[in-house]
């Protein structure tokens, strides 16, 4: 056999040779590629289910910082309430405060906010029901009247009545 077919025979079995070595290491690098690319998605399942739990865990916390973020919004308004137009509110509640009427009994005042104020009360007497609108309406320049509500099915009637403060209400 000539030396030319020979070198070539020997040229071929080395192509086939580090053919085969590219095939096998290309074989081998995709199988090491798709052995870490497992690892990974094994270890983003893990991590998912460790944020599902800590999830549970955070919602409630979440939910607290809501409520107290409302509460403070809902104090934000009261004090805007009690601060607006600087209200003199000793004299508001002292005008309030003072109406006389027989068998008068005022049992809570409140501020719901939105500038509005609820005076709860008791009235026995037949006038006071009747005159005590007309003695809310005296009280000009420091709570607007806006209107009463009556449970005479009680045997002591009950009252609540509502005003709105003014917004250019001023400390003299």
């Amino acid at each position: 056999m000539p030396p030319a077919i020979q070198a070539l025979r020997v040229a071929l079995v080395l192509v086939f040779l580090i053919a085969g070595f590219v095939i096998q290491s290309q074989y081998r690098s995709r199988g090491q590629a798709e052995a870490a690319i497992e690892i990974g998605n094994a270890e983003i399942q893990a991590v998912q289910r460790q944020l599902i739990d800590a999830q549970s865990d955070i919602d409630p916390i979440k939910n607290q910082i809501n409520e107290i973020k409302s509460k403070r919004q809902g104090s934000g308004g009261d004090y805007e309430l009690v601060t607006a137009g600087f209200i003199n509110w000793p004299v508001a509640l002292t005008a309030l405060l003072e109406i006389k009427a027989e068998g008068l009994t005022f049992t809570s005042l409140t501020t719901p906010g939105e500038g509005k104020v609820k005076l709860s009360g008791e009235a026995t007497g037949e006038r006071t029901i009747s005159q005590l609108p007309a003695k809310f309406n005296a009280i000009p320049n420091i709570l607007d009247f806006q209107g009463i509500q009556w449970n005479l099915t009680r045997e002591v009637p009950t009252f609540i009545a509502e005003f709105t403060v003014p917004p250019e209400v001023t400390t003299p």
